[in-house]
């Protein structure tokens, strides 16, 4: 138990474990790094000690990720220059993006607590023939801490910073020869931590695990709300708002699953999954006055969205070097919302509508060192055509070298949103669609690993409103494509990892916060056994950016350092302090709202 605190330490210079991975990417190959994939994992959190996962995913390579209006804002995450609604959000396996909400799907990322989180596991690339509708870009996959079969432990943690920002969670693990318990609770709140914005956060999460005669059950059950408060996204923020008044507004996050699969299952490995979500928003638009681009007359919203999955697969070791899997899942989502929008008199905006989804998929890897992955899914909605999608892989070994190409489909089903808000609502809308490919070269060895892609991506039948028709259309297409490298080296008590993206969007109107460049970078030093020390750095450059009092503008790329440090104090206690942006870089990543300044946070974390 008090090990792990060491284990935090000396895991900045080695490799992230990680456990089977057999959802995010493929359903055959048991790595997700093997796959082409990045895994996050939790020294990242104790380094970086992030306030929102998007700060850990902006600095993986293809990734674009930030608070669009500060930490009470929404949040903005690209893949590969996709929209955030193109990529599938899961937690702990369980789709978890809101098709009610404006944004078409994306998720909110602001309501999970980072220190939750075991990994994140990011996957790239159109991935429906594995997960259905929504994967048009990636996937994003929120691992929540595990259950520590055998193990008792109690921990908190408590932090605060020179803005005002305070938190902390209190965790508490039972474990016992075949299974165990992990009970979780934590709270935020962002005090004056970005100018104009605030989140409150309070978080509640059980998870346990049971062997019971050769079988794993698994059950998660989570609970969020936040509340927050705002300037309008496109108000121009703190600094450019003609209209002081804030957006204010409630979300609640509710989750629950089960999981049974085989304690043991070499060759046949069947696995079943039920998972129950359901989302609850409301929020008050105060409008946005009119500036370049037309205003926002004043808009309420209260919506629910409630989905429940349930899927069974098989996968099968027909023989060594050939695995398959063959399964099939059934999806309901349920969906309601509630609003009005002032014109000067008020128009109500109400709509309640529901779908269903039958899927089947297969797919089999061919090979170990040298190998070929081919994967493909049906889907049936209940409304609409049925939709093939597939997938290729392939890896060769080669000098030392491994070279690695994919080819993959997606699709997204229109948003409850976009089919049914009475105001613009085309219930004729077609899927978005994406054809993606990468290629690119692998080198791993014992202290490190390097990779470089080239990808491409063609996004069509893409959902957009017509002023003219004034209601939602399918007629955009976009190609993204770019390059991405990324290297890793321990060397000793020395870690020196880095990302580099360069991306060219291809559109017919500028898409926002897309930068051409994107890299980040950190190295850790583990000076002695209880004390590690950390230097990060990561940059954008200038990018195309919109709000209604500027029109199309174009915002400043920026760079910024932050500095830590780590040590246990005792085999049970341990401090972190880190400093943020310890150059004083002035920001924008959204118009109008200053990004994050400096800080120093400090974390006391026990273990009993």
């Amino acid at each position: 138990m008090k090990r792990e605190f060491a284990a935090l330490l000396v895991c900045a210079t080695a490799p992230v474990a990680a456990e089977p991975i057999v959802v995010t990417a493929t359903r055959t190959v048991t790595q997700l790094e093997q796959a082409g994939g990045t895994v996050i994992g939790r020294e990242s959190v104790a380094a970086l000690q992030p306030l929102s996962a998007l700060e850990l995913l902006d600095r993986v390579a293809g990734v674009r990720a930030f608070q669009k209006g500060g930490e009470g804002g929404g949040s903005y995450l690209s893949i590969r220059g996709g929209e955030p609604n193109f990529t599938l959000v899961l937690l702990d396996g369980v789709k978890v993006g809101d098709p009610t909400n404006s944004q078409g799907g994306a998720f909110d990322f602001g309501q999970i607590d980072p220190a939750a989180l075991e990994r994140i596991e990011v996957a790239r690339g159109g991935l429906s023939a594995v997960h259905g509708a929504d994967a048009l870009a990636g996937v994003v996959n929120l691992r929540l801490r595990r259950v520590e079969q055998g193990s008792d432990f109690r921990s908190v943690r408590l932090f605060a910073d020179t803005r005002g920002r305070v938190g902390g969670d209190a965790t508490a693990g039972l474990g016992w020869g075949d299974g165990g318990v992990l009970l979780s609770g934590g709270a935020y709140d962002s005090g004056n931590g970005t100018n104009g914005s605030d989140l409150q956060r309070r978080q509640v999460l059980a998870k346990v695990s049971q062997n019971l005669s050769g079988w794993t059950l698994s059950g998660l059950a989570l609970h969020t709300r936040s509340e927050r408060a705002q300037f309008p996204e496109d108000s121009g923020g703190v600094r450019l708002a003609a209209l002081r008044d804030r957006e204010t507004g409630t979300a609640r996050l509710s989750v629950a699953a089960l999981d049974v699969a085989p304690t043991d299952g070499d060759i046949l490995r069947p696995h079943l999954a039920l998972n129950w979500s359901r989302q609850d928003a409301a929020s008050e638009n105060p409008g946005i006055a009119p500036g370049v681009l037309d205003g926002v007359p004043p808009i309420t919203v209260d919506t629910r969205f409630e989905r429940v999955e349930a899927l069974a697969d098989l996968k099968w070791r027909v023989r060594n070097g050939v695995v398959v899997a063959v399964g099939g899942a059934y999806l309901d989502e349920q969906g309601r919302s509630r609003g009005t929008v002032d014109f000067g008199f008020l128009i109500p905006a109400d709509f309640k509508i529901a779908r269903t989804l039958a899927s089947g998929f297969a797919e089999a890897t061919i090979g170990t060192g040298a190998r070929a992955t081919v994967g493909v899914r049906y889907d049936d909605p209940s409304s609409g055509r049925g939709e093939w999608t597939g997938r290729v892989s392939a890896q060769l070994p080669l000098g030392g070298a491994t070279l690695a190409a994919n080819w993959s489909q997606g699709y997204k089903l229109p948003s409850l949103f976009a089919l049914a808000y009475p105001l613009i609502a085309n219930p004729a809308l077609l899927p978005e669609r994406s054809d993606s490919w990468d290629a690119g070269v692998v080198r791993a060895w014992a202290g490190g690993r390097v990779r470089i892609d080239y990808f491409h991506n063609k996004f069509s039948d893409l959902i957009d409103f017509d002023p003219a028709l004034f209601t939602n259309v399918n007629r955009a297409r976009v190609v993204t494509k770019g390059v991405e490298a990324e290297a890793r080296l321990t060397v000793d008590r020395w870690l020196a990892e880095g990302v580099l993206t360069y991306l060219d969007v291809s559109s017919v109107t500028p898409l926002r916060s897309r930068p051409h460049w994107q890299g980040a970078a950190r190295l850790a030093w583990r000076a002695t056994g209880s004390l590690t020390l950390d230097a990060a750095a990561r940059f954008n450059s200038s990018f195309a950016d919109s709000s209604v009092p500027t029109g199309p503008v174009r915002g400043d790329g920026h760079g910024e350092v932050d500095l830590g440090g780590r040590i246990s104090i005792t085999e049970s206690v341990m401090l972190s302090i880190v400093a943020r942006n310890i150059l004083g870089a002035d920001f924008e990543d959204s118009a109008g709202v200053p990004g994050a300044g400096r800080a120093v946070r400090a974390t006391l974390s026990a273990r009993f």
